[in-house]
């Protein structure tokens, strides 16, 4: 595992390569508004994408309306498949779940997987007495936004889920304008829960991924997100764990300094791997 502790500035167009497609995949009760930071690391280089899962931002609700992460995953396949390259796939909370989701039903649109603290809380289901606890944690959680949706109080769902993954007193330190907002999205938020509980708890498609992969973690992030995070890197071949000092589960806003160059570092040396296989195979399929 690495302790990530320092950082650089942005990489450049030589440094990368010929420009590549880059996929940001955000939290729940979030947008793609959140990747600005890290989008000025890649777009040097890159073409970014910045999706808004199904029900944030401008993206509507999918008119299925069924719960489920592969149906909440279909836009970005999409997206991907009429970019017409595989892209680098950064995912953050649900939206690591959903690049999961990606990786495991798709890997010909992943070129690199970047998983920051995934709410895989499916991983801990067979799992020992620990990962029993840290899943009826996060399952309270969920508790509550569904008693809070029956009784007609937003703010009492949301208080528990945004102090939950940002500690006690966060809800209240919001301005009211963003507690608004916050419980506006409640129903899209109870339904990422109601996807991810449904998803087959096994490892064995986990274990069949080959791309290279990042897993970040924060050094204070609630135990199920840094058990899931482990349990990541010990199935996926080849994965690396790093973890940001003093950081929680947000850190991608609250620790980019840290987060961006990290996550730019593993596309670009991916992408780097990649082009010199293109040239290893043209090289090899040369006939004089």
């Amino acid at each position: 595992m690495t302790f990530v502790s320092s950082t650089r500035r942005p990489a450049t167009q030589s440094e990368a390569g010929p420009s590549a497609l880059a996929v940001l995949l955000h939290s729940s009760a979030s947008s793609g508004a959140q990747w600005k930071s890290l989008t000025g690391w890649l777009a040097p280089s890159l073409h970014v994408m910045t999706p808004d899962l199904p029900g944030y931002g401008t993206a509507a609700v999918l008119d299925d309306g069924e719960d489920d992460v592969l149906a909440d995953a279909g836009p970005v396949i999409a997206l991907i498949e009429q970019a017409g390259a595989a892209a680098h796939i950064v995912g953050h909370s649900y939206g690591g779940v959903i690049a999961l989701a990606i990786a495991m039903a798709r890997p010909e649109l992943v070129r690199s997987l970047t998983l920051i603290e995934p709410v895989a809380f499916y991983l801990l289901r067979n799992g020992d007495a620990d990962d029993r606890r840290l899943l009826r944690e996060v399952t309270s959680v969920e508790d509550r936004i569904r008693a809070a949706l029956e009784l007609g109080a937003p703010e009492i769902g949301m208080t528990r889920f945004i102090d939950f993954w940002n500690g006690e007193g966060s809800w209240a330190r919001l301005e009211p304008a963003r507690q608004i907002q916050l419980c506006r999205q409640i129903h899209r938020v109870a339904a990422n829960f109601a996807a991810v509980a449904q998803e087959p708890c096994t490892l064995a498609p986990v274990r069949a991924i080959r791309r290279p992969t990042l897993i970040i973690r924060g050094e204070q992030s609630p135990g199920c997100t840094r058990r899931i995070a482990g349990m990541l890197e010990a199935a996926i071949p080849s994965a690396r764990l790093a973890e940001i000092p003093n950081a929680g589960h947000m850190a991608p806003l609250t620790h980019p300094h840290y987060v961006d160059p990290l996550v730019a570092d593993h596309i670009f040396a991916a992408r780097q791997r990649h082009m010199a296989e293109l040239q290893r195979v043209g090289a090899a399929n040369f006939r004089y």
